[in-house]
């Protein structure tokens, strides 16, 4: 690391400035990025400088269009950064995160980038904004690796902030984390993170088998009085919508990983739970289609074929109505099969 401090303190000024800048915005970094960060007196004399710094071996040249560089070695970038002041750093990340900014979305890396820059800028707020749209990205990707490690830097990036981040908010970045890592098959990981949002919710999962099992029973006594008539619900406020469509979402996944691990009450519980705090939302979103999806499934399992064949139309009726043909392959498909199952061919048709 000497040998490599040695050569960066034998550059001229304009070096300097030119290798420090660059250290900042990344390993491999774009011609333009440089210019929207440099002083305006010296901008038109970056393109010689990367020249000369070519030369020195110490940045190459992977493209022309656009002009894109990496440094020769990582300990040079290394190098140069710490050669700055902290509140140097901050200014150029700033800058670069500014003129990242204007630029047209290119998917969750785009996003990813601007949270680290305005991590490294100290506006966590803005990092935070950036992370959570990163991770909404990666999830619709697959990514599943990636919303893991976001969500743990939004965790850190949060932490000492003033006013705090909300409940709601750890809740949103907790599940997206637990359904990442049920998608790698971190089942007993994803049940935890999953647990935990629910209880930033307000809607706790209950810890004791008891409880558990006198919840499941008074939702399967919801869900047989659901058919004698109508569940009435009062209107909410908009913060409580959120709330029960987040936290009907939390227990949607639950089922699943409780169905997955072979914990039938236990998914009985998660799925009954699910629905009543959909329900209470008052009108029709796409979690509840899915819940009642849920529904006939739990139903069909418990041997209650005439209500299974009630939620399974429930779901069906809201699935053909929808314009989310996510929500409506969700539906269509387990009906379908429950149909099916049940040998009611035209209608699994």
């Amino acid at each position: 690391e000497g040998i490599f401090q040695a050569r960066v303190d034998a550059l001229n000024p304009l070096q300097q400035s030119t290798l420090k800048l660059a250290s900042v915005s990344g390993a491999i970094f774009e011609l333009a990025t440089l210019e929207a960060a440099f002083p305006n007196q010296s901008r038109l004399q970056l393109p010689r400088a990367l020249m000369q710094l070519q030369q020195l071996d110490l940045i190459q040249q992977l493209s022309d269009k656009p002009p894109t560089f990496a440094f020769t070695h990582r300990v040079t970038q290394q190098v140069a950064y710490e050669l700055m002041l902290n509140k140097q750093r901050q200014e150029l990340h700033a800058r670069i995160a500014d003129w990242y900014e204007r630029r047209p979305v290119v998917g969750h890396r785009h996003f990813a980038l601007l949270a680290h820059h305005w991590l490294a800028a100290d506006e966590p707020r803005k990092a935070l904004q950036y992370l959570e749209s990163a991770a909404e990205e990666a999830v619709e990707n697959h990514a599943a690796e990636e919303v893991v490690l976001l969500r743990d830097v939004a965790v850190r990036g949060a932490a000492g902030l003033e006013p705090p981040v909300t409940r709601r908010q750890l809740a949103y970045w907790m599940r997206l984390r637990g359904e990442a890592r049920r998608t790698l098959g971190q089942m007993l990981e994803a049940r935890l993170d999953l647990e935990k949002a629910a209880e930033l919710l307000d809607a706790t999962f209950p810890r004791t088998r008891w409880f558990r099992d006198l919840g499941t029973a008074a939702g399967a006594l919801r869900m047989f009085t659901s058919l004698m008539r109508p569940w009435r619900t009062k209107p909410v406020a908009d913060a409580e919508r959120v709330r029960l469509i987040e936290a009907a979402t939390v227990y949607e996944t639950l089922g699943f990983l409780h169905y997955s691990a072979g914990h039938r009450n236990d998914m009985l519980y998660a799925v009954f739970h699910g629905a009543s705090l959909a329900r209470r939302v008052g009108e029709e979103t796409p979690v509840l289609t899915r819940i009642h999806e849920n529904l006939g499934f739990a139903a069909g399992a418990l041997g209650m074929h005439p209500i299974a064949r009630h939620f399974c139309e429930l779901a069906g009726e809201a699935a053909l109505q929808t314009n989310n043909y996510a929500t409506k392959a969700w539906a269509m498909l387990p009906v379908g099969s429950y149909y099916a199952g049940v040998g009611d061919w035209d209608k699994a048709e």
